[in-house]
């Protein structure tokens, strides 16, 4: 294919995004149904990777759309422009996961200092039970030698 042209996943590459959220783009200004279609491939030309990269940097009520009519969803003032939405679910997902984590960690470590503690405590009753089993041999080996006497 010419230079002129990139598939979804190579601008998706290079532009630092997924190919799912390229194809969003794609659908949202409207040029879906424009992209150049080889071997169950989709390309696009120079001046849809342009209505692609202005769409990632303007919100989309001023994103050009390839000579249609901009997309009917505005943001409001409550919500937040897709591109920001996204990047804010993002780093909530990551926050929960991490936080997830963290707690598993917790539960793990909280887990082996409670079987440490017992091996400890059953480790101290053995050795008590060495040691008083010795002494009492210890007093039998004395009484017997003190008998002997």
């Amino acid at each position: 294919m010419s230079e002129n042209y990139k598939t979804i996943k190579e601008l998706a590459d290079e532009l630092g995004v997924s190919k799912t959220y390229i194809e969003k783009i794609i659908r949202v200004v409207n040029i879906h149904s424009e992209l150049l279609k080889k071997k169950n491939r989709f390309f696009l030309n120079i001046k849809q990777q342009e209505i692609i990269k202005n769409y990632l940097d303007k919100p989309p009520t001023q994103a050009p759309t390839a000579d249609k009519e901009p997309p009917t969803q505005a943001p409001t003032a409550d919500k937040e422009p897709p591109t920001q939405a996204h990047q804010h679910k993002h780093q909530q997902q990551i926050k929960n996961h991490q936080h997830k984590h963290q707690q598993q960690i917790k539960n793990h470590q909280h887990k082996h200092q409670q079987q440490i503690k017992n091996r400890q405590h059953k480790h101290q009753q053995q050795i008590k039970n060495h040691q008083h089993k010795h002494q009492q041999q210890i007093k039998n080996h004395q009484h017997k030698h003190q008998q002997q006497m």
